[in-house]
């Protein structure tokens, strides 16, 4: 039981070098995909911050399709009946 113990503690000791190695390996090969991931990152937490926030989400998308000061009145005024039938809903699925 003994030298079976040994055998298991050099093959975890074997295991735990290799996984270093590789993680290093990784590293250095991945390196150059720092930045854009980052930004990747940075949108995809933008757009979950959005999410949970429709309201913002509504008058940002207002702002981007109207960049004229009478189109963004346009598309905001169009969009607050769809907020408010959003906001009716979710109250209406919580109970």
């Amino acid at each position: 039981m003994n030298r079976r113990l040994l055998q298991i503690r050099a093959r975890r000791a074997r295991l735990l070098e290799q996984a270093a190695s590789q993680r290093l390996v990784l590293a250095q090969a991945y390196r150059c995909w720092r930045t854009p991931l980052r930004y990747a990152d940075l949108g995809l937490s933008v757009a979950r911050a959005l999410g949970q926030k429709p309201l913002w989400l509504t008058l940002f998308s207002a702002g981007l399709l109207g960049a004229r000061t009478r189109g963004m009145w346009k598309w905001a005024a169009r969009a607050w009946p769809l907020w408010t039938v959003v906001r009716i809903a979710r109250n209406w699925r919580a109970r």
